[in-house]
């Protein structure tokens, strides 16, 4: 069954099933609807499908729990109160019956749903005597369809050319209940909104608007709107028609593509349209969610703030204007259609591109009549094993707010404006082969902290972290005021729903929960490339193959191998991970051992055994990273190791580790089975678990155990090094470059005197982000390029010298970067160093997104027909070198052609680039490096 067919039939069962409740009289504080109810919508409101839904809904819930409905009953009456705002809804309960009111329909749903709520909370129909009010204090609440295609590699699916329809009535109800008030679909303008202006755009938007139009109808009737989501305007092609027929769109350059300038009169007027023809054409789409900066290239200020002034307009206005007036195009287009549809610029990646202060600028000049839109962790650091650890975004385990959002939400409210934050609810990067992570008390505290800000939207989630659960249902109850005094407070209410009398145990569970998940790694690239979403599938591999991890998020690549470097933070040590890990599993199994307690002491509900069992699979992933990570920390002993009996000692430990892990993996097969939700990454859109590759592992590691660990232990005493001695350096089979250990002065030394040596292999790129295609030992005969290059490097006391000269042809037109690739020690990820012919320095950590300062010098100097650059490189920032150890590198030059947007690199090593990778590119980790050896003179 394919993964549409699959969820559309798990989301479509009903919600509500018989709860069989035991039979118990009411207290003197309790309603007792047993014996049947009268419902009274809201006098006057008749064709409100919205209400309707809920309605129907509250009438089955009653009538599957042997509640009769008729004129008799328990008087159940609906108001409608007066006014919009503040949105509100009361239950008040007396001897005389139940009163629901609410200033909408959405508020009379919330008031029916908490009715639901309580009664199962009660174990009976039973509802306390009392009056309680709710003020609604976000109620802008966005997810998204979990199953949904996501218009991206390598499947490229867009649901808005098919006609499956993926949200039927009962998974939107289950929305609903959650309290999700909005659902997001990718919208790209130039396929689906037709154009006067530009008629080649719009190729597809009759079907596509039509398929928009049908969904929006139909999650309206669950008070559910629907946004567009976008980034736009998009970039256009260097070489596209468009730009021929209007030059004055084509604005700053970014390799193949150019900027759409919306300083032009046609561009900020194509903007106009293209927002007021979606609106128009789509009647009752909610709201358009706009990236506007940072995630992909789109008008001139959308990149690095020094490209604006490629552009002779935009660099007249700046970046804050260019910005302001790309958002006051949207909004005014959209007024003409919907003026009370909302408009949520999320500037994504604006802390790269413009740098972190001028975050808070941005804020001040966001226009009326738009939301802004931030991610809650960007920008903040969490403290773990005493340390700061700084963040980007997708973290759940996280509770704080960073002073970036802190800084743009103070600044908006300042105008009067509303403030909307982007998080992660259900699960995160974190773990996404799992529907949730159960630590609602993780969620209170972001809820809690919101609060204060004046956080009045929230957008709760990317593709993945949007499965109707504990976690969304959390979420739309932490969305209204007043909050439960205490965490505790409120994981006892959430808890009541499901577990009645053990919701105080379960309460317990989910806090040893949030504790354990607070000590996931604080690294982006552990939770994008790290062991924790489907380790359980991993190889593992006792002789080094520096095999490279594979994205979480993606399923078009092989599996993860043994370069551990790859899912690593220069913020971390690989032994600071493994302790955060190892804590994280503890805590997991202390909650999970009261979880089993509370399931083994309750009725053992559906619901209660889907939340334990997903539980029970966290468990085993947070077991098998902690695995992972142990096994290869012994074979770094391993490999440093000359003594036998200590190399058994090591192999033995780690033979122990292999067969606990086929145990574990063994234990999970069964619950894959029973729970179809698990393994599945919805931005992968497939499985990254099955039993299958869970089989294939557990293979893998029984081969292990049979060949490799016996060969190993018949080497142990002598023949080793056939397998370390590269891996260490002792032994490499790569180029090597001996460093004269001389010690010269502090300034760059001599290099008259040092060898040179040549770089001979080419390189051809489509573009800087695409992957490697062609290559050779030679110079391309279509291309100008430079004649020759090479370089030395060499040692000094306190910094590694390194200098590339090359020669330059008079007719070449293609503008040089340095680029110097250094693994600073064996189990440390690589650094690079980049170097400009304008003699602009950057230099890039794994982290990807979090850009430290230059922590090194350079220069470029330019001479008739040659170029030279030399970097100093401090030791400090290279382990090995600081050590005088063998460490891995390169030496490549960039070459970019500003006519056609093309790339060619010219390397050291012979290449052989692996398939691309986010943040690592395709650089190969087993073959594209040479060494460096240090030689005492």
């Amino acid at each position: 069954m394919n993964p549409e067919a699959l969820f559309s039939e798990l989301l479509s069962r009903p919600l509500h099933r018989p709860l069989n409740w035991k039979s118990r009289e009411p207290g003197g504080f309790e309603l007792c609807l047993r014996q049947g109810v009268t419902i009274s919508p809201p006098q006057g409101e008749t064709g409100d499908e919205a209400l309707e839904t809920a309605l129907d809904d509250f009438r089955d819930f009653l009538a599957l729990q042997s509640i009769p409905i008729g004129q008799d009953g328990v008087p159940i009456t609906l108001k409608l109160l007066p006014g919009e705002a503040p949105h509100r809804f009361e239950i008040g309960i007396t001897p005389e019956g139940v009163t629901v009111s609410a200033t909408n329909s959405a508020g009379l749903r919330r008031g029916l749903v908490a009715l639901e709520d309580e009664m199962q909370a009660n174990e009976g129909p039973l509802l306390r005597y009392g009056k309680r009010g709710y003020r609604e204090v976000i109620p802008t609440r966005i997810s998204r369809c979990f199953y949904g295609p996501i218009q991206r590699p390598p499947l490229n699916r867009n649901e808005l050319e098919d006609d499956i329809n993926y949200y039927p009535d009962a998974y939107l109800n289950r929305l609903a209940h959650d309290g999700v008030t909005a659902l997001w679909i990718t919208v790209k303008f130039q396929q689906s909104v037709p154009s006067r202006l530009f008629p080649e755009f719009g190729a597809h938007a009759e079907k596509h608007l039509e398929k928009l139009q049908r969904t929006v109808a139909r999650c309206a009737r669950y008070g559910i709107r629907i946004y567009g989501f976008a980034i736009e305007p998009a970039a256009l092609p260097i070489h596209s028609p468009l730009l021929s027929r209007h030059p004055e769109l084509r604005g700053v350059q970014h390799g193949d593509l150019v900027g759409f300038c919306t300083s032009s009169p046609i561009g900020k007027a194509y903007v106009e349209e293209a927002a007021e023809t979606l609106f128009r054409e789509v009647p009752g789409l909610g709201g358009l969610i706009i990236i506007p900066v940072g995630e992909r290239f789109t008008h001139c200020a959308s990149l690095r703030s020094d490209r604006i002034n490629q552009c002779p307009r935009c660099a007249k206005l700046g970046r804050y204007q260019v910005l302001e007036e790309v958002l006051t195009a949207f909004r005014r287009g959209m007024n003409r259609a919907a003026p009370e549809a909302e408009l949520i610029a999320w500037p994504y990646g604006q802390m790269i591109c413009w740098g972190a202060e001028a975050v808070e600028e941005a804020a001040r000049h966001i226009p009326p009549g738009v939301i802004l839109q931030h991610n809650y962790e960007t920008g903040g650091a969490a403290i773990q094993l005493g340390k700061p650890r700084p963040l980007w975004d997708y973290w759940l385990s996280w509770t704080g707010v960073s002073p970036l959002f802190e800084g743009a939400a103070k600044a908006v409210r300042e105008k009067g404006g509303r403030i909307s934050a982007k998080l992660q609810v259900g699960n995160s990067h974190e773990n996404a082969t799992v529907p949730f992570v159960p630590v609602p008390g993780l969620l209170y505290r972001k809820y809690r902290a919101m609060h204060e800000q004046g956080v009045s939207a929230v957008m709760q989630s990317w593709y993945f972290g949007n499965f109707p659960s504990l976690m969304t249902r959390a979420a739309g109850l932490l969305s209204y005021a007043p909050l439960p005094a205490t965490e505790e407070e409120f994981l006892i209410l959430l808890a009541s729903k499901e577990w009645g009398k053990q919701a105080g145990r379960v309460a317990k569970a989910w806090q040893h929960f949030g504790r354990g998940y607070e000590h996931f790694p604080a690294s982006h690239v552990f939770s994008y490339y790290g062991p924790v979403q489907n380790g359980l599938t991993w190889p593992l591999h006792l002789i080094p193959r520096r095999s490279p991890l594979s994205p979480s998020w993606k399923i078009n690549f092989p599996p993860s191998g043994d370069y551990l470097p790859h899912c690593f933070s220069h913020y971390f040590r690989h032994e600071e991970i493994l302790t955060l890990c190892a804590e994280m599993s503890r805590e997991w199994q202390k909650g999970l051992r009261l979880l089993r307690q509370a399931y083994g002491a309750g009725t053992r509900t559906p619901a209660q055994t889907h939340e334990l069992q997903i539980a029970e699979v966290i468990g085993l992933q947070f077991e098998n990273t902690a695995a992972v990570l142990q096994f290869y920390a012994l074979r770094e002993k391993l490999a440093d190791t000359a003594d036998r009996q200590t190399r058994l000692r090591i192999l033995e430990s780690m033979e122990i580790v292999v067969q606990e892990e086929i145990l574990r993996r063994r234990k999970l097969i069964p619950l894959l089975k029973s729970e179809p939700t698990v393994g599945y990454h919805s931005e992968a859109e497939g499985f990254k678990v099955t039993p299958e590759l869970v089989e294939s592992g557990i293979n893998q590691l029984e081969r292990l155990l049979s060949e490799e660990f016996p060969l190993l232990r018949k080497r142990s005493g002598e023949g080793m090094e056939r397998w370390f001695g590269d891996y260490t350096g002792r032994m490499p089979l790569s180029p090597t470059v001996p460093l004269e250990l001389h010690s010269p002065s502090a300034s760059a030394p001599d290099w008259s005197r040092v060898p040179h040596h040549p770089l001979r292999y080419w390189y051809s790129y489509r573009s800087a982000l695409s992957g490697q295609s062609t290559s050779s030992e030679e110079n391309p005969s279509d291309i100008a390029l430079p004649a020759s290059a090479d370089f030395a490097i060499s040692p000094g006391q306190t910094a590694l010298y390194l200098s590339v000269a090359l020669k330059v042809r008079d007719d070449c037109h293609w503008e040089p970067t340095m680029i110097v690739e250094i693994e600073p020690a064996r189990m440390q990820p690589r650094v690079m160093f980049h170097v400009s012919q304008y003699g602009l320095t950057r230099s890039f950590y794994e982290d990807g997104y979090i850009l430290p300062n230059p922590m090194f010098n350079a220069r470029w100097e330019t001479t008739q027909g040659a170029a030279h650059a030399i970097l100093e490189i401090p030791f400090l920032s290279l382990e090995a070198a600081a050590n005088h150890l063998p460490f891995r590198f390169n030496v490549k030059l960039l070459f970019y052609c500003r006519r056609t947007g093309e790339y060619r690199e010219l390397s050291w090593i012979k290449r052989q680039p692996m398939q691309d990778r986010l943040i690592w590119g395709d650089t190969n980790p087993a073959t594209d490096y040479g060494w460096a050896i240090p030689k005492e003179v």
